[in-house]
């Protein structure tokens, strides 16, 4: 190959990269000015939508644009040796924090940019006013300990609800979490130094202590079936059933998954991995 193109490769490979990461969000610990289900789309798991009563809204054509699940099918030769799968999915969720003095600085800058060029534009409808705090959340990366799926006793089909009890509660206990007022909105004067801001930060942190969280809901679903003698295909599904919130919560709290992910490994051989580009993948381990 010539240097040429191998110069060409890399910079694909590069490029590619950095379009994932920024379609994604990975490696960006934080998401200002909007909910990260409105500007990180690839690998991303999309809520439920319920009607007025709470049930689920079957929304086929949104599912297609959004789907809510992530897998692969694996097609396995049974041996006895290895009638072991270990499976591990991992994502990342977002929370709403409140954000730095230099950051809400800056937004109350270019808001008033904003106001001076459009000449006192009329006010803006409810739904799309803007926050009296900047909008910034916090990227958490869920890492699970892998299961064990066990070709020779496990029933046909088994689900495995993923537990974030531990990750709430680091969330909740972390200081800078955004605590709700309630109905309205808090009242953010302007600061003209971070004592000022952080004195005003404490009282608020101490007058509220509302955290509004998503109701998440995200299993795993193993189905596995008989394809031909001594021959088996075993379907791995990462599923996000949290239920959209409703819209007074809108900026508050995001239910979507990102940078979901999915790795195999079937005996010794090398894990297999769903990366962010993809949806469902096929793979034969027949032929490996």
């Amino acid at each position: 190959m010539s240097l040429n193109r191998l110069h060409e490769l890399k910079l694909s490979e590069y490029l590619v990269e950095k379009i994932t990461e920024k379609a994604s969000g990975k490696n960006h610990n934080y998401c200002y000015f909007d909910r990260p289900r409105n500007k990180y789309f690839s690998g991303s798991l999309s809520v439920v939508k319920q009607d007025d009563s709470g049930q689920p809204i079957d929304d086929h054509f949104s599912r297609r644009i959004a789907p809510n699940a992530v897998g692969m099918d694996i097609k396995i030769a049974f041996n006895e040796d290895i009638p072991i799968i270990k499976v591990a999915p991992q994502f990342s969720i977002y929370y709403r924090v409140f954000p730095t003095f230099a950051e809400q600085s800056e937004m109350l800058e270019l808001q008033s940019i904003e106001q001076a060029d459009e000449n006192e534009k009329a006010e803006e409808d409810e739904e799309k006013e803007r926050d009296e705090f900047l909008i910034k959340f916090k990227r958490l990366l869920i890492t699970c300990e892998p299961i064990d799926i066990n070709l020779m006793n496990d029933v046909e089909e088994r689900m495995h609800k993923i537990e974030l009890a531990d990750y709430i509660g680091d969330i909740r206990n972390d200081p800078d979490v955004f605590r709700s007022k309630g109905k309205g909105k808090h009242q953010v004067p302007s600061f003209s130094n971070p004592g000022e801001y952080d004195r005003f930060m404490q009282a608020l942190k101490e007058k509220y202590s509302d955290v509004k969280l998503p109701d998440w809901n995200i299993s795993l679903h193993f189905k596995k079936k008989k394809v031909e003698d001594g021959e088996y295909q075993l379907s791995v599904l990462l599923r996000n059933d949290t239920p959209d919130e409703g819209k007074s919560d809108k900026n508050y709290i995001d239910g979507y998954i990102f940078e979901a992910q999915i790795e195999t490994q079937l005996g010794s051989n090398e894990p297999l991995f769903l990366n962010l580009m993809q949806y469902r993948k096929t793979i034969d381990m027949t032929r490996h």
